[in-house]
């Protein structure tokens, strides 16, 4: 998947994701994903790219943008990247921006949160 846009992406009942990737061997480069909320009160979150399976999966030059989860009990509740699965991750110069005010005291956010026993390089 290459030079896309993907925006104004919205839960208030489960995970928001602005792309997700769980099988197979993936490309992902030059994409723009912003404006991804989750709007509930709960432990879901907002996810501007989640890779959570794959063989091998290359992940460079995208911009992650204006993602949010003001009032989710999570922490992290915003996350610009997540990774938590993958045979072999790689990512490499990415451009994650996070700026919005928390409306709960527990919730926190990661422009990279990595929960992944697996394999991954970074640059």
């Amino acid at each position: 998947m290459y030079s896309n846009t993907l925006f104004d992406i919205s839960s208030s009942i489960s995970d928001a994701y602005g792309f997700a990737i769980s099988s197979g061997t993936n490309t992902i480069y030059k994409n723009k994903i912003y404006n991804v909320r989750y709007t509930g009160t709960s432990t879901y979150t907002a996810n501007g790219l989640t890779i959570s399976g794959g063989v091998l999966n290359n992940v460079y030059n995208n911009y992650i943008f204006d993602i949010k989860a003001t009032s989710s009990t999570s922490s992290p509740g915003t996350k610009g990247m997540n990774i938590s699965g993958g045979t072999t991750d790689n990512v490499f110069y990415n451009t994650v921006y996070l700026d919005y005010t928390s409306a709960v005291a527990s919730n926190s956010s990661a422009a990279l949160y990595v929960s992944s026993p697996y394999y991954t390089r970074f640059a």
